[in-house]
């Protein structure tokens, strides 16, 4: 009898010390990776370093361990209380790609507490890294649209010293475009070269309708204005070469009208 009162009383015991003891609150935060961050750095056929820089809530120093899974091995910090922006070791990575690190924390009662952050590494390309070099940005896009720039104007100056023919400049600038398109999505570039497209593409549609509405759109040559006021135009495809001599029936105009009684506007062509 007396065994079983003794064993309540330490089981009665143990219920009021675990029910005292302090429960201890408080989280781990990242600033450094962000969440969804995008590191850019350069890839060297090795591992490469994330920097981690957190925060702590907690009213004690905590020793955190980071580790981002298989991957690579966990990181030991010691993190100070209520720390705020403190820099911890930084952690390895070995291959370009997605990664979650997990922060993980041992409290007073034993528990583990976690916290975790999602971030992507996608360094440039050996292509990436040359458009620096054109770019007046902290981007490669920028080094792309000038080097597309160049490439339009040489293009536009070949074409016309060839044709002589602005409508034929245009059309070919827009294959060009296209083209350029194309070879950006088979290079062997991250994101920014891709993402040149973004700027391209309006390029492409605006050089298009430029071409559409030149083609299909005719435009006065020569207008004939009445003594009574009334008018005739003569209109032509804007693709007509402006050396071509423009031939008029003044009969068609008005029969027995006096040329000296009629005004011309003539706009291209010989007279």
């Amino acid at each position: 009898m007396k065994k079983i009162v003794i064993l309540l009383a330490v089981f009665i015991l143990a219920l009021i010390l675990v029910s005292c003891a302090p429960r201890e609150t408080g989280t781990i935060s990242f600033s450094t990776p962000a969440w969804g961050q995008v590191f850019r750095d350069e890839y060297s056929g090795a591992y490469q370093y994330a920097p981690l820089i957190v925060s702590s809530t907690y009213q004690n120093d905590k020793i955190v361990r980071f580790s981002t899974g298989e991957q690579s091995e966990a990181v030991v910090c010691l993190v100070k209380a209520n720390a705020v922006d403190q820099s911890c070791p930084d952690m390895p990575l070995y291959a370009p790609g997605e990664y979650t690190i997990t922060a993980e924390v041992n409290r007073l009662d034993g528990s583990i507490a976690t916290s975790m952050v999602e971030f992507k590494w996608d360094p440039f390309t050996v292509l990436d890294k040359t458009m620096f070099a054109w770019s007046l940005t902290s981007s490669p896009v920028g080094g792309y649209l000038v080097v597309y720039g160049l490439l339009l104007m040489v293009s536009s100056l070949i074409t016309g010293l060839i044709t002589k023919d602005w409508i034929k400049v245009a059309i070919a600038n827009v294959v060009l475009t296209a083209v350029l398109i194309v070879i950006l999505f088979f290079l062997p570039s991250a994101g920014p070269a891709v993402a040149a497209n973004c700027w391209l593409v309006p390029f492409l549609v605006l050089l298009g309708m430029m071409t559409f509405g030149l083609i299909r759109l005719r435009r006065p040559l020569l207008r004939a204005i009445r003594p009574d006021g009334t008018e005739i135009r003569y209109e032509s495809r804007p693709s007509g070469r402006s050396d071509e001599p423009l031939v008029v029936n003044l009969r068609e105009i008005h029969q027995g009208l006096d040329v000296k009684g009629t005004i011309f506007e003539k706009r291209g062509g010989n007279l």
